[in-house]
């Protein structure tokens, strides 16, 4: 979490460019699995922050899958809200 997405959504997860992570508001999933696509996949359009701040990329080269859960794991520690279970 640290090293690729602090930059944008702070070292302590509560949002810069990118949004908060650690509230009960998610803005693009609440699912596990939609939460893990965001991820994976990135957001390049239908942003829903206010105001939009630009593109989420796509991690599933930078990071791949397992780190992607790990993140996950580090945000649901930190976030009960994040504590679903995949389907």
């Amino acid at each position: 979490f640290q090293s690729i997405c602090a930059a944008c959504h702070k070292p302590d997860g509560t949002g810069l460019i990118g949004p908060n992570l650690i509230d009960a508001e998610f803005l693009h999933g609440k699912s596990d699995a939609e939460i893990y696509a965001v991820i994976m996949d990135g957001i390049t359009q239908d942003f829903k922050q206010v105001p939009p701040k630009g593109p989420m990329p796509a991690h599933k080269t930078s990071l791949g899958g397992t780190k992607v859960l790990q993140i996950m794991a580090f945000l649901a520690s930190k976030n009960s809200a994040m504590s679903q279970p995949l389907p």
